[in-house]
């Protein structure tokens, strides 16, 4: 029994360390995506400190001399004073909790190292640390080949959708991946990267395709795919002009105007559209500002992240490819995905009024974009609308007229939203039918048409809104229907 535990006492500690640092997620959302660097070497650390201890009592003989050295050479004391100068500085830096204890590791490493007479210690010592290395590393081997073989685990399950970096837009949903909203509600890319029907790139003759660019809103953000406007919108348009209609839907969470207007100009080409829709949420399309890729996010491990802390990721690529590369990680990783998301907050309402308090700071975050008509509101537009008219000289290059489908914030339709907000004193500073009054005129002017559905959406009287400020399956459907009228109405759609 004895040497059971000396043997694998060690190996099991390490693995359970292992575990520990591939479960441990990050409250510092700027570092990995979610992952703390600082802990992995943390846990590195605790762990060769772990196995130091293992092996002294173990074999507690074996360390006789270094003990010996150390107090012939007074190196306790000086030790101590290191100690306590990394403590103090680790304290000052205040960089995190693990900084203080990993100074003091390496205080005590280098103390230990610089003891002449500690040399053969440290030989018993590095044999004992490769055992334990050798050990842990065949055991995480046999597991990782027996679930290759019995148990295979897919890559990346991801709450929301799974993103990979991208060279012309910082980020886009990665071809074939799967995550998850609220309730469970699936959210997968084709193989061309959208949430959509799988369709060919190569457009077949005799079909009249609709190219839609936008954000979480048209992707369909929080409800089913079907539920969706782009896809509502081709079902209607099918039923009406046959089945030689399509939608293709390459919105993506989180995009901005510059975006819409990348995917455009190196992607959309190969999709030949007959017409691109390109939407613009009130809430923040209208005043965004990116105008170059260094100035999107990017993604890293499925996740989107910031270019600062994707610049700061020192070790990003080992974890990535361990992800990628390993059943065993992703079994662990993926676990506590699915756990994670099925404690995903529900953001539906009990009725049109039950307003969440996270909810009401986002209104007010949003609010100054209603305020009235002034130079500086359009010279903050000018940039949407300057990415907006790429798209439409772009689509003129190919004979594809372009239009604008502007989305109201629940504020412009909400009374009882404005009432919980908006002061009676400062009531007069704001014109809420802004930005949409300002966003027809200027695209108006680079032959771009806009459909507003705002005056739909006033004169209902369904509930639209969850408490995250998108659309449920209500708004969907009416945004469709708004589309399909103007659609209908304007432009030259093939007839049956």
């Amino acid at each position: 029994m004895k040497k059971i535990v000396q043997r694998w006492g060690a190996p099991v500690l390490a693995s359970l360390l292992w575990a520990g640092l591939l479960t441990r997620r990050s409250s510092n959302l700027d570092i990995l995506g979610r992952y703390s660097v600082t802990f992995f070497l943390a846990l590195a650390a605790w762990g060769l400190l772990v196995a130091v201890l293992w092996r002294i009592a173990c074999n507690p003989g074996r360390f006789d001399r270094l003990s010996a050295a150390m107090r012939h050479h007074r190196l306790l004391p000086a030790c101590s004073v290191v100690v306590l100068g990394a403590a103090a500085a680790g304290f000052v830096l205040r960089r995190n909790a693990w900084t203080p204890p990993l100074l003091v590791l390496l205080a005590l490493a280098l103390a230990v190292a610089s003891a002449a007479d500690a040399r053969r210690a440290a030989r018993h010592l590095l044999k004992g640390l490769a055992a334990s290395v050798f050990s842990t590393v065949l055991c995480i081997a046999l597991l990782e080949g027996l679930l290759a073989v019995v148990h295979p685990v897919p890559p990346a399950v991801e709450t929301l959708m799974y993103y990979e970096p991208d060279p012309y837009t910082g980020y886009r949903h990665k071809p074939g991946s799967k995550g998850f909203y609220q309730h469970g509600i699936t959210a997968e890319a084709n193989r061309c990267g959208h949430r959509d029907d799988e369709v060919a790139v190569k457009k077949l003759p005799g079909t009249y395709r609709i190219l839609l660019l936008g954000d979480s809103y048209a992707m369909g953000y929080d409800v089913r795919q079907e539920e969706a406007f782009p896809q509502v919108l081709e079902s209607a348009l099918r039923a009406r002009l046959g089945d030689r209609i399509e939608v293709v839907n390459a919105a993506v969470s989180g995009w901005q105007p510059f975006q819409y207007a990348q995917y455009c100009e190196h992607y959309g080409a190969p999709f030949e559209p007959d017409l691109v829709i390109v939407t613009l949420f009130v809430g923040n399309d209208a005043y965004n500002q990116d105008r170059s890729v260094e100035d999107c996010w990017t993604a890293i491990r499925g996740v989107r992240v910031t270019r600062e802390a994707a610049r700061r990721r020192a070790a990003s690529w080992f974890r990535i490819l361990l992800y990628e590369r390993s059943h065993l990680v992703r079994l662990v990783m993926n676990r506590r995905v699915l756990a994670r998301s099925s404690e995903q907050a529900d953001f539906t309402r009990k009725h049109c009024d039950d307003f969440s308090e996270p909810y009401l700071r986002i209104t007010r975050d949003w609010l100054p974009n209603h305020l009235r008509e002034t130079e500086e509101q359009r010279r903050l537009a000018s940039n949407a609308v300057f990415q907006v008219g790429r798209i439409g000289r772009w689509g003129a290059d190919r004979q594809a007229p372009v239009a604008a489908f502007l989305i109201p914030f629940e504020l412009q339709i909400s009374p009882a939203l404005r009432r919980r907000v908006v002061d009676e004193d400062s009531a007069a500073h704001y014109d809420f039918d802004m930005p949409q009054k300002m966003l027809t005129r200027l695209l108006a002017e680079r032959g771009i048409r806009v459909v507003d559905p705002l005056p739909e959406f006033r004169a209902a009287t369904n509930c639209f809104y969850m408490n995250d400020a998108h659309w449920n399956a209500d708004a969907h459907r009416l945004a469709a229907d708004v589309l399909l009228t103007n659609l209908l109405a304007v432009l030259p759609l093939p007839r049956r």
